[in-house]
């Protein structure tokens, strides 16, 4: 008991005197999620776009959402209605094209993102939105005070540890990590999982 109390008084006198008001505080973010300053949001499906041809963008964005992502051929591509964030970290690997979406090089190593990649929170509405397979999906109406985008003032990295991908079964594995900022908000983000493969750009 005794020692348990001199562990709580220590853990007190720590966090009340271990450090100044004006230190820095950064909040890492937990796995497969990521995290905008204090607020962290949890991402539970990953998914590699690629561009759907015939011409194919030498780049490739990870999307890292709340909810699902779909496409097909009337609604292009769709995220559930019942997510209400997410992030995009775009690579471009050149500013050409290549003959098909298994020669854009998506590789282990430090990548530097494109300046479209964005993290957004807080959706309400969603807008052209249809029923498929018991959800309801449309196109998230992203209002701006809660979008971070690189743009033309911010910057970042995606780092991939290891990749597999599947482009038979649309699938594949990843370990990852990436983070941006817009030159105010600074975003980081972890995944580690499984991911779906979406042609839509």
């Amino acid at each position: 008991m005794k020692s348990a109390l001199f562990f709580l008084s220590l853990l007190f006198l720590t966090l009340t005197f271990g450090c100044e008001d004006d230190d820095p505080v950064v909040f890492p973010p937990e796995d497969n999620a990521f995290s905008i300053e204090a607020e962290s949001f949890a991402t539970f499906n990953a998914y590699l776009i690629l561009d759907d041809g015939p011409n194919f963008t030498d780049q490739y964005g990870f999307a890292f959402l709340a909810g699902e992502l779909r496409e097909d051929n009337v609604n292009g591509s769709s995220m559930s209605t019942d997510g209400t964030y997410g992030s995009i970290a775009w690579v471009r690997n050149s500013p050409g094209t290549v003959a098909s979406e298994q020669a854009v090089a998506v590789l282990p190593g430090i990548h530097t993102l494109y300046d479209e990649s964005l993290a957004f929170t807080a959706v309400t509405n969603f807008t052209d939105t249809y029923n498929f397979g018991g959800k309801t999906w449309g196109n998230p109406d992203i209002n701006a005070g809660d979008l971070i985008e690189i743009g033309q003032t911010g910057n970042g990295t995606l780092t991939i540890n290891s990749i597999t991908i599947d482009y038979v079964l649309r699938t594949g594995t990843v370990d990852l990590s990436y983070t941006f900022t817009d030159g105010n908000r600074t975003v980081n983000g972890t995944y580690t999982g499984s991911f779906g493969i979406i042609n839509e750009f």
